[in-house]
């Protein structure tokens, strides 16, 4: 009988001979107006119709597998209604990189985001060319400019020595309203970018050029704020700051930055210099007015800025917050509050509580923290009137008395919580340094009920007190075996919901011939198993043996409910081990209750695996030397259904 390793060499060679036929173009579905240009290149066109807010996935041919080679041309044809953008993002990218030589791709994705309307020609100029893999990709996020957006796809015959193949690329796509990236502002005549905003609206949002696109190059915008004469002050939030920055030690020597003026021009006393990537930057003026100037140079760009800004009146911006802890205490009621997190911590109760609340009552209670905070809200009380069945299991809560929660996603307020009743609901955390509660009351005059109370936290650690934190106060924490052998680490906010739209990474490091075991007490993380897929529809925990954010494919995602197979323990094949939570903006769970322990590895003693076997697959693969035997390995690069695989002889 032959060797093991003849047929793994049969193997490779029926890889290598396959046949690279070109996809059969289907032109009917190619839109076109007047350009040939698919009947020339013979295209297959593939269409993306919106029917109003529609978002879906797109694949190049046979993803997860690989794709042929010597595809001429597919095009990608994303068509939006009108007053609607194409955003494309994506998760999976695995293609040739590019020429050593001269960085060109010979496999490229070609994307044409400025369209005037759904078809290219031949003198069209794409605006980006992407190859290679996800970690060389400068951005996985792309907006068009219009209703249109095209990907082109081609890949080149391969060369007889080539036996690396690749898998294509995977993401999704949404069709956006167009008019929520419009500035609330008067736009200043004859400028491109330069807005002014007054009191007639006292709140509303402003971007950058092009945004969400990414901003052109040599802007320079002004952005000025007039409130009223002697009166309050302006308060700016940045929901998303992208600034390329160069890798400078301070954003004023940044060719591309934003300046912030405490007055009506550059003139005035200079607040701040923001550039990089940040969220939920805040600022605030000590004046009625605010300037801000946005520069950028023609090297690189960046998807820029979205903002809000509010006219805080100097009652509004100095109210204070409702704090005293003691429930019996009477104080002059404040219905209607704005709470900054000056005060880091309060109860805030109904009126009059412990006795009934009064009717026809709406109250509103805004809480606003700086930009690394976090606020956590638990109800410590609740005995709201109830009438639609059993108060302590209320089922609808329409028409009766009832507690709204609320966060923003997207810079849109969304309602997080509608409760009612007599049920004490879950602790919430808000995604952003933002929450509001607001309570309403029916009609009813004759009634007992005493009402609510609960406690706010502004918080920057997430409600996680394990670990070390990372100094950047993100949801980053750290644990060493030199520090404590064992312990406990929760997801944010537990045994509350988690917050949405949040990534919490929990590292481990061990000290040498050390591992690290996890196992899970407690599970409750939205999502459909075994695969946890799509990735940003599901939320999940995975694990990973690589540092650098490297992706571990031998190691399953969780989630969904506990399971008899998630309480089994895992345990890391180093010393270093890494577990990643991450939640989408859609639902919420309760989360995750898990121990660690550091223990010396059991087995027999490896030394630590190399870096790079094949290429650039260190980070796919695992392997290690035996002790005092000569081993020769032969490894095959295999085809296998939806799998790589690789197949070992050694001769001892």
């Amino acid at each position: 009988m032959p060797p093991l390793w003849y047929f793994g060499l049969i193997q490779l060679a029926h890889v290598i001979t396959v046949n690279y036929a070109t996809i059969n173009p289907d032109k009917d579905n190619c839109i076109n107006y007047e350009s040939d240009y698919h009947v020339d290149r013979a295209c297959e066109c593939i269409v993306y119709q919106s029917l109003g807010g529609t978002e879906g996935r797109f694949n190049s041919p046979n993803f997860p597998q690989f794709y042929s080679k010597g595809i001429e041309c597919i095009l990608f044809t994303f068509i939006g209604d009108l007053d609607e953008l194409v955003e494309i993002k994506f998760t999976d990218f695995d293609m040739m990189y590019p020429d050593a030589n001269n960085n060109t791709c010979k496999d490229y994705l070609r994307l044409f985001l400025k369209l005037n309307r759904p078809e290219i020609n031949e003198n069209m100029q794409h605006n980006y060319e992407l190859c290679g893999s996800m970690s060389t990709l400068q951005q996985k996020t792309f907006y068009s400019k219009d209703r249109s957006l095209i990907m082109e796809f081609q890949t080149t015959r391969p060369l007889s020595q080539q036996l690396t193949f690749f898998k294509g690329f995977r993401g999704f796509f949404r069709f956006l309203n167009a008019k929520q990236f419009i500035s609330d502002g008067v736009k200043q005549s004859g400028t491109m970018c330069s807005w002014d905003f007054s009191t007639s609206k006292l709140s509303g949002k402003f971007f950058s050029p092009l945004y969400p696109q990414n901003y052109p190059s040599h802007s320079k915008c002004q952005y000025t704020f007039y409130g009223q004469p002697n009166e309050g002050t302006v308060y700016i939030q940045f929901q998303n700051l992208q600034i390329y920055d160069e890798g400078v030690d301070s954003c004023s020597k940044s060719s591309d930055r934003i300046a912030i003026y405490d007055g009506m021009n550059s003139s005035q006393p200079l607040i701040k210099y923001l550039c990089g990537i940040r969220n939920q930057e805040e600022v605030k003026s000590t004046t009625p007015y605010l300037y801000i100037e946005f520069l950028s140079d023609g090297r690189n760009q960046r998807q820029g800025f979205a903002a809000n800004y509010t006219f805080q009146h100097k009652s509004h911006s100095n109210s204070p917050s409702y704090s005293n802890p003691d429930y019996s205490t009477t104080t002059t009621f404040n219905c209607n509050q704005y709470i900054e997190s000056k005060t880091k911590h309060g109860i805030i109760m109904s009126q009059n509580h412990p006795a009934s609340y009064p009717a026809s009552t709406r109250c509103t209670y805004i809480f606003n923290g700086t930009a690394e905070e976090r606020i956590q809200i638990k109800f410590t009380r609740m005995d709201l009137f109830f009438d639609g069945g059993n108060p302590n299991e209320p089922y609808d809560c329409d028409g009766q008395d009832s507690i709204k929660i609320y966060i923003k996603i997207d810079n849109d307020e969304k309602e997080l919580d509608y409760t009612c009743g007599k049920k004490i609901p879950k602790m919430f955390m808000s995604n952003i340094p933002w929450m509001k509660v607001v309570f309403e009351s029916g009609s009813r005059t004759q009634h007992s009920n005493t009402g609510f109370a609960f406690e706010y936290k502004f918080l920057t650690n997430y409600g996680i007190t394990t670990g070390e934190q990372d100094n950047r106060k993100v949801c980053k924490f750290i644990y060493k075996s030199d520090v404590k052998k064992s312990g406990y680490f929760v997801s944010p906010n537990y045994p509350g919901f988690y917050p949405k739209n949040t990534e919490c990474q929990y590292t481990f490091f061990g000290r040498n011939s050390e591992v690290v075991r996890i196992q899970f007490k407690e599970f409750e993380v939205d999502g459909i198993t075994p695969r946890c897929e799509p990735k940003d529809r599901v939320d999940f925990v995975d694990f990973s043996n690589f540092d650098g954010g490297a992706q571990d494919k031998k190691m399953k995602k969780f989630c969904g409910q506990m399971t008899e197979k998630m309480r089994e323990p895992i345990q890391s094949d180093l010393e270093f081990f890494r577990v990643t939570f991450k939640s989408n903006s859609m639902y919420e769970g309760k989360g995750f209750n898990a121990t660690y322990e550091f223990v010396i590895n059991e087995e027999t003693t490896f030394s630590s695996p190399p870096k790079s076997l094949v290429g650039n697959t260190a980070n796919t693969m695992h392997s290690s030397y035996i002790d005092n035997k000569k081993c020769y390995c032969i490894i095959f690069y295999l085809v296998l259904t939806l799998t790589i695989q690789f197949l070992t002889v050694c001769t001892l």
